[in-house]
């Protein structure tokens, strides 16, 4: 039966040195294959299961924040910040339907920890000292960084498990917020609102743990920032034995408690290969792991093993039957042809063959002899062909190259046009791209078309010529003349082409435009012309996107960009007017819009305060006396009026849309948002552009995130202008107050002393008139005293100026010397203070000179400052009648407490040396370092 095999016929040499070697190269490809497919499927099932993990622990933050918005949202009311514990209960007592969803409860604690109310009531309680909790301590030590270093900001906290203090539950966990008093920037203490760790109770917390819904993730637990689990989706794991029970132990859990995250394959305690992801959550010490098992991940990928098995033996076995039974009936008639070949190879290729077989050989010897006579003639074009095709190869390259490398969609374009055109020998060719709408082309770039031939391309209506055929059809098209074809308009005929050749360039299987070449005379565009065509305008489409999606995401990251530019700039701003101006001008010159204009709300009317743009500049940088009353006039009137903002791609469509006097008939397209603070409307903000279609959905959602950072900025310059106004009322009222106790009174001593005198003097009593001018003289000195101190602090401080030493020998000079106290000013050494201390050291000297001139009675006062290596002092010391500090500090003694305070702020010491009858000093020392 195999009597025909021989191992040493030529058959079953080329069997085997040329199939052997194939078959090898096939099994390592397969191989390599298989290999490579398990570590990519491997790599991908990782990385999945790290994003669903990442993506869990985002959701989880972004859900819990909502609650710790209602914690702020009462924080914000005036009750909580002032401190008053009456008042904090009550604020909770109101708050109770937004604030039941803390099971748990709800607690105040004042800034030394101490509890100061409860939601629900509690008296067990109140007063208990909570200050030794985690919580507090790192959030009261959190304020005082956030305090000495502007910089910062305030972070949201989320506790661990505690046990719950109230002894009511078990373990709870919960959001803890500072209360801070904005106004004077002072910590008042901590709102923690807990949530029992209880799964069988109808629980805010787990609720939202457990709809975390990511596909078909396994197994997913959450735990605390000391290795104790919070929660486990396995509800078998779920009771008050397993919450609360520690499993630092795991591997996973201490990279997720050293704020690691990464996915990784391993096996449970079960010993079944799994994927576990780990990612610490956001503002918390927590850390959510993720459990998969890789055989349910991996399932898919057994199918296709099983067919790459199956092909590696189709691949080796069929290939072997065909070329042994090809080769043996193929190889005799081949020897009768080896001499002819020989002698060709010899170069006579004039040499007929003679074959006597009539079948495909004698054919195929027919043809050799064809070939043999045509070869010379060939040989002489040979050259010139080849350089053809490398010419078009080395254009495909040039291309590839330019998709892989340049990411400017121009210089793509271009680029890829001239080496088309250099590949095809050609000066005449196009590239058309379709526009937003996908329905009409727009020339991108051309070479060889006359001006008039191009404005009717241009304005050639969708589903006429060429270009739209191809769009239309998604195929290539040859055109042998393209003056006889139908599809193409009279107009256009008139190019002096003929040959046409033309490809859709896809990305992604959509079309984005029409690769074209074209040329003169009689020439035509062959089927390896389009192929190679085809193959470039696949090359230019992956160009295209990749530019696009490149513009697209330098785009979005210039929009937050200049938000977060925006909102650098004008959260520092506190004048209203400053304000307004720097965020038009900011928006305006960072998006190049054609006008901004900013509207306030005043009463029921929109009133357009400040614009930037060319606009703008045309008014004088003012607008006239136009007003838009809310919900009847204009845009903006229904904006203030809804709340909501509105696009308008033709303002000539809009019934709402009002020519205002300043350049209305210029404005073509409109985008207004709303500006609101606390909820309400207090404004609009108004893009204009003078052209169709302007704006997108994404302008909207930049201007809105912009409008609201906008709403905050000027809610803040409000606030600011009111606090001015009422610190200077509060000023006027101190005054008045001063007046009243000190000056006005010793005018009306003045008074009484004065009338009695006269009453004396008319009966001749010369001792008694004598007496009461004595005292009539002493009220008038000290009331001149009073007045100058008044006077002096209505005047601007030099202490900006001139600095301390300055400021305070200013004051001696300017105060006690006009009041005819002898004054004595002692400086030992100088030092370089902050701003902060110059201030503190002032007020407290300040305060200690305005007492002994208002109580005193001194004829000397003496002040003397040092300053030693790192230390500084700073004493007041007069020869007055003197007091007793313990009797003072009873009675009120406001301003020595203050004095206190101020030192004792900056870390230093205030002590006070006095008793009856021999003066006064005041000392204090403060550490520099």
């Amino acid at each position: 039966m195999f009597a025909w095999f021989r191992w040493d016929s030529l058959s079953t040499k080329i069997i085997v040195w040329t199939f052997v070697p194939t078959a090898i190269i096939l099994l390592a490809v397969a191989l390599v294959a298989l290999n490579a497919y398990q570590e990519v499927t491997q790599d991908l099932v990782i990385e999945r299961d790290l994003e669903l993990t990442r993506l869990a622990s985002n959701q989880l933050i972004f859900e819990l924040a909502e609650y710790a918005e209602l914690l702020m949202d009462t924080i914000r009311t005036a009750n909580i910040y002032t401190g008053d514990p009456m008042h904090q209960q009550g604020a909770l007592v109101q708050a109770y339907d937004r604030l039941s969803v803390f099971d748990g409860g709800v607690v105040v604690l004042n800034e030394e920890g101490t509890v100061a109310a409860t939601l629900p009531h509690r008296p067990g309680l109140m007063n208990q000292d909570w200050s030794e909790l985690d919580f507090f301590q790192n959030l009261s030590q959190h304020f005082q960084q956030f305090n000495a270093d502007e910089s910062k900001e305030l972070e949201i906290f989320f506790s661990d498990i505690l046990p719950d203090p109230s002894q009511s539950y078990k373990d709870v966990i919960g959001i803890p917020l500072p209360i801070v008093d904005l106004q004077r920037n002072v910590f008042r203490g901590v709102i923690f609102g807990m949530f029992r760790l209880d799964p069988g109770s109808d629980n805010a917390f787990f609720n939202i743990i457990h709809d975390l819904e990511l596909g078909d993730i396994g197994t997913k637990y959450l735990v605390d920032g000391n290795g104790r689990m919070i929660y486990h989706s396995n509800p078998e794991k779920i009771g008050s034995d397993f919450i609360g029970k520690d499993v630092s132990d795991l591997f996973v859990v201490q990279q997720v408690l050293q704020a690691q995250e990464g996915s990784m394959r391993t096996t449970d305690i079960n010993n079944q290969d799994i994927v576990a992801g780990y990612s610490p959550v956001m503002y918390t010490r927590w850390g959510l792991i993720t459990e998969e098992s890789w055989a349910v991940l991996t399932s898919d990928s057994h199918n296709h093993r099983k067919y790459l098995y199956a092909l590696l033996i189709l691949g080796v076995i069929v290939p072997t039957l065909l070329v042994t039974i090809g080769v043996k009936r193929i190889m005799r008639p081949i020897e009768l042809l080896m001499d002819a070949a020989q002698k060709v190879a010899k170069g006579r290729f004039g040499q007929p063959i003679k074959v006597s077989s009539q079948d495909e050989i004698g054919q195929l010897a027919e043809q050799f002899n064809i070939m043999a006579s045509e070869l010379q003639e060939s040989y002489q074009f040979m050259e010139q062909r080849v350089d053809a095709r490398t010419r078009k190869l080395s254009a495909l390259y040039e291309i590839t190259s330019v998709a892989n490398e340049s990411l400017d969609l121009d210089t793509t374009i271009e680029r890829t046009f001239y080496q088309v055109l250099d590949a095809f020998e050609t000066q005449i060719g196009s590239i058309q791209l379709l526009d937003e709408s996908e329905t009409v082309l727009h020339l991108a770039i051309q070479k060889g078309i006359p001006d008039e031939i191009t404005d009717a391309i241009e304005k050639m209506p969708p589903g006429m010529g060429l270009g739209y055929w191809i769009v239309e059809n998604k195929q290539p098209l040859i055109v042998g003349d393209v003056t006889k074809d139908k599809r193409v308009s009279e107009r256009t005929k008139h190019m002096p082409v003929h040959a046409y050749a033309g490809v859709p360039i896809r990305a992604k299987k959509k079309i984005l435009g029409v690769l074209s070449v074209a040329k003169e005379g009689a020439h035509q565009f062959s089927a390896d012309d389009v192929a190679l065509l085809a193959t470039i305008a696949d090359q230019l489409g992956v160009a295209l996107e990749n530019a696009r999606l490149y513009e697209a995401e330098q785009r979005r990251a210039e929009q937050f960009r200049v938000i977060g530019e925006v909102g650098k700039h004008i959260t520092s701003i506190l004048d209203l007017d400053q304000l307004l101006i720097q965020i038009a001008t900011l928006v305006q010159g960072a998006f190049d819009f054609y006008h901004i204009a900013i509207g306030l709300i005043e009463e029921n009317e929109v009133v357009y305060k400040v614009g930037a743009g060319p606009l703008w500049k045309e008014l004088g940088n003012q607008f006239p006396e136009d007003r838009f009353q809310v919900g009847k006039e204009g845009i903006s009137g229904w904006v203030a009026a809804t709340g909501e903002p509105l696009l308008v791609p033709d303002v000539s469509q809009d019934s709402r849309f009002v020519f205002a006097k300043f350049g209305g008939d210029r404005i073509q397209s409109e985008l207004a948002v709303p500006i609101k603070a606390k909820g309400k409307v207090i404004g609009v903000l108004d893009a204009q552009s003078n052209e169709l279609n302007h704006f997108d959905q994404s302008d909207m959602m930049l201007l809105q995130l912009l409008a609201d950072q906008a709403g905050i900025a000027i809610e803040n310059a409000q606030l600011y202008e009111q606090a001015e106004q009422a610190a200077i009322m509060e000023e006027r009222s101190r005054l008045a107050r001063d007046l009243h106790d000190s000056v006005t009174q010793s005018l009306y001593s003045v008074t009484l002393f004065a009338e009695a005198a006269k009453r004396l003097a008319k009966n001749n009593d010369l001792e008694g008139t004598e007496d009461y001018l004595q005292q009539l003289g002493d009220n008038s000195q000290q009331a001149l005293k009073e007045l100058r101190l008044l006077v002096y602090q209505l005047r601007p401080s030099t202490l900006e100026h001139e600095g301390l030493i300055g400021a305070l020998k200013h004051r001696l000079n300017t105060v006690e010397e006009r009041a005819g106290v002898k004054t004595e000013l002692v400086v030992n050494g100088a030092a370089d203070l902050e701003e902060s201390v110059e201030e503190a050291l002032y007020r407290i000297a300040q305060e200690a000179l305005n007492n002994s001139l208002k109580h005193s009675a001194a004829s000397l006062v003496k002040v003397e400052f040092s300053s030693e290596a790192d230390q500084v002092a700073l004493s007041v010391h007069d020869n007055g009648q003197g007091f007793d500090p313990s009797q003072a500090s009873q009675n009120g003694g406001i301003g020595m407490i203050s004095m206190r305070e101020r030192i004792e702020k900056l870390g230093g010491k205030l002590h006070i040396d006095s008793a009856p009858g021999k003066g006064t000093q005041i000392q204090c020392s403060l550490s520099l370092t």
